[in-house]
């Protein structure tokens, strides 16, 4: 059984106490439900399941999403290189897409600078799924999945 303890961190809660862990933990156990059947879904339809890097080289082109920067460091500890946390798997999973992988989807932790609010997370979950050679009609009718959960 995994659990995140992202939301309980973001929204500064003392996490290591019992009595601040307890109301969340059907929460985290919907989190794990729905994961898993994300996973299974994706699985049963021929789609593999990729982990690209969350370090990058480049921050992303939207000029409205900020992201996390780091420097990257020697050996002896002087500069070497900034990088950024990605602000999406997307171009990571395009390149996998081109280079022949098929099918592929991916759910990851995703990092945006600027994004501290009720409902935003500076750190949160996406899943992101990549289609190998399919017309712009079929994935207009694809782009609505509805997942089997029960109902």
């Amino acid at each position: 059984m995994c659990f995140s303890i992202r939301g309980l961190i973001a929204g500064g809660m003392a996490w290591w106490q019992p009595h601040s862990f307890q109301p969340r933990l059907p929460l985290l156990k919907l989190r794990q439900q729905v994961i898993s059947a994300t996973r299974a879904y994706f699985d049963s339809c021929g789609f593999h399941e990729v982990e690209t890097p969350a370090l990058q080289t480049s921050p992303g082109l939207e000029p409205h999403i900020m992201a996390f920067h780091t420097v990257l460091e020697n050996h002896d500890g002087s500069p070497r290189q900034k990088m950024y946390l990605h602000t999406s798997p997307e171009f990571a999973m395009k390149k996998l897409l081109v280079a022949g992988a098929g099918n592929i989807y991916q759910i990851c932790n995703t990092f945006r600078n600027r994004e501290n609010s009720p409902t935003h997370s500076p750190e949160f979950s996406m899943m992101l799924r990549r289609r190998a050679r399919f017309s712009c009609t079929a994935i207009k009718e694809k782009s609505a999945i509805r997942f089997p959960c029960g109902r």
